[in-house]
């Protein structure tokens, strides 16, 4: 009769082995830690981009004008990210740009940002809904914003989940 505990006990912390990695935010080449600050289907830009964002002022109207495309009559404050010091990272914002129906996001695999040479690559969940999916009839723009540690880089990659590159942008 006691086996069957013990061996219970052991899955159970074999599974909290296992899992006590996985809300660590993913990291750059560098070691620095990267996170999520924003990620939705409300976000300003209209056509799919990259837009660093290097001082409060600016995220804060960036915040601003997301807020502005809200459909929601209370401001969204949980997003705000007012831990963020721009003496030390940058905002990477992702943009699918505008889209007409519902069923696109994005998003930042875990340890997805990399530095090769001079060019940034970030390695994202790019969700699209499948050809002839029956959608409601509305209009996002999904994005993701992210840290990274004030990299040098010239260029930024942004690829899918596939491996394929989705934007590709000269900074």
């Amino acid at each position: 009769m006691t086996a069957k505990p013990i061996g219970t006990l052991a899955i159970i912390l074999l599974l909290v082995a296992c899992g006590s990695g996985l809300n660590q935010p993913p990291a750059t080449q560098a070691g620095e830690a990267m996170r999520v600050v924003y990620r939705g289907i409300q976000c300003p830009a209209t056509q799919a981009g990259i837009q660093i964002i290097r001082d409060a002022d600016a995220w804060s109207e960036w915040q601003s004008q997301r807020q502005k495309m809200s459909f929601s009559a209370e401001k969204d404050t949980a997003n705000a990210a007012p831990d963020l010091n721009f003496g030390q990272i940058s905002v990477i914002v992702i943009s699918m740009g505008q889209r007409t129906t519902a069923g696109y996001s994005v998003d930042v695999a875990d340890g997805s940002v990399t530095l090769n040479g001079t060019t940034l690559t970030v390695n994202t969940v790019w969700q699209e809904p499948l050809a002839g999916a029956i959608l409601a009839q509305v209009v996002t723009s999904p994005c993701v914003a992210i840290t990274d540690s004030n990299t040098q880089y010239d260029s930024i990659k942004i690829t899918n989940q596939n491996g394929d590159i989705v934007i590709e942008q000269s900074i």
